[in-house]
């Protein structure tokens, strides 16, 4: 049976303790409230920062007349302070709130002279480049952010998940972070050389376990470098920690120009990725070959594992994996939140799979692991279903005789 893992950043928010979207812009911010004499050699640093603070005080100013006027009406406003507000930014609407003004920006028509270099309609007192700095400092501590010393894993979860994953099965995940391939490192199923899906250099390493598990990461990785490749063969592959002469991946060899001389943390950080925009191009021909490779896998897959992924509506490459699933493949997935329920009719509705295939477990990733990898809440639920169905049966053929126990 062909297995397919579609993994989101619920999943290493569960077994890391991983930022999600929301909350991530408020770390952010908290983390970058002192300078930082690390960043302190290049005016970049604090510039991005200032531009990335403006930014916030601006949405947070630009909400003060609404909630003013809600407020007269007798309402309580949660996130009227500036600690609350900052807390409901979601990183994917700031970064896309951005990315518009940056690559989409209405810029008036002049009879002479050049309008470009204009502040931002819309956006009082804001050029185009104050919004690259905001982004690029959003994007660039979001990275640092996932780093592995900034990650707290599960040990013992993380490696009882490893077992749970054969050789054979794939991996499509939207994650940044190397919590799964450093799982898979160390069981001996994958290398990074090849693991990803196309093959990088091995950077004089000949000793490595052979790819038995893909891992397609269709957003990027905060280990690929060179954005501006335009073949996959130019995409070069980081073994080595940006910050310091240590490798990523436990027991590999480093190259010899390492990072231990550093005497200042690198900014930014060039990774690759798609950063969490609801304008995501893929215009690189390495990206393409990953988009078919997940296609691929999701047509074959008799059996998917959807662990942790919210599937936002604007993500066109989710929407076409899950176009080219079978419609009666195995969904299993599991659920953070209770309310995410509606997600598995959302995706059975709209991609007509057959529901009763669809299984979903309403606990957290790490208790998921820890109950064997069984669907206890599901099958508690479908029981309480399954009782209730059989009293109302009861009921229409007039044998239902209340007593005090159907109502304990």
């Amino acid at each position: 049976m062909s297995r397919l893992f579609i993994i989101g950043a619920g999943f290493s928010k569960a077994l890391a303790d991983a930022p999600l979207a929301k909350g991530l812009v408020k770390k952010i911010y908290e983390n970058t409230l002192h300078s930082n004499k690390n960043y302190v050699s290049s005016g970049t640093w604090e510039n991005d920062r200032n531009c990335f603070w403006r930014i916030l005080n601006y949405l947070h100013e630009s909400t003060t007349p609404l909630i003013d006027f809600l407020e007269k009406d007798g309402r309580k406003i949660i996130n009227r302070d500036f600690d609350n507000f900052i807390n409901e930014v979601n990183v994917e609407f700031l970064c896309s709130l951005l990315d518009l003004h940056i690559k989409h920006c209405f810029v008036p028509k002049a009879i002479e002279g050049d309008m470009k270099g204009c502040p931002i309609p819309f956006m009082r007192g804001f050029f185009k480049d104050d919004l690259r700095s905001a982004l690029q400092f959003t994007v660039h501590h979001m990275l640092e952010l996932l780093l592995p010393e900034n990650l707290n894993p599960n040990s013992s979860a993380i490696d009882k998940m490893s077992n749970f994953i054969k050789a054979g099965d794939n991996i499509v995940t939207f994650n940044y972070d190397l919590l799964v391939e450093q799982m898979l490192w160390k069981r001996g199923l994958w290398n990074p050389f090849d693991g990803y899906g196309f093959e990088f250099e091995t950077g004089g390493n000949n000793e490595f376990p052979e790819t038995k598990v893909q891992v397609l990461k269709v957003h990027g990785s905060i280990n690929w470098r060179s954005p501006d490749a335009i073949f996959h063969r130019n995409l070069e592959l980081a073994i080595t920690h940006p910050h310091k002469d240590e490798s990523l991946f436990e027991g590999l060899k480093i190259p010899k120009d390492g990072h231990s001389k550093r005497e200042f943390l690198q900014y930014p950080l060039y990774s690759h990725v798609l950063y969490p925009s609801f304008t995501k191009t893929q215009q690189y021909i390495w990206e393409t070959d990953l988009i078919r490779k997940s296609v691929s896998a999701a047509e074959t897959a008799d059996e998917v594992f959807m662990l942790g992924y919210s599937f936002p509506e604007a993500d066109p490459i989710a929407n076409m994996i899950f176009t080219k699933m079978k419609k009666d493949v195995l969904l299993k997935a599991v659920l953070w939140d209770e309310n995410q329920t509606n997600l598995i009719q959302r995706i059975t509705r709209q991609y007509g799979f057959d529901t009763k295939y669809s299984i979903y477990e309403n606990s957290r990733i790490e208790k998921w692991i820890e109950n064997n990898f069984e669907y206890v809440n599901y099958k508690e639920d479908q029981k309480r279903v399954a009782d209730m169905n059989a009293l109302l049966n009861l009921k229409k053929k007039g044998n239902f005789k209340p007593s005090l126990k159907e109502f304990v």
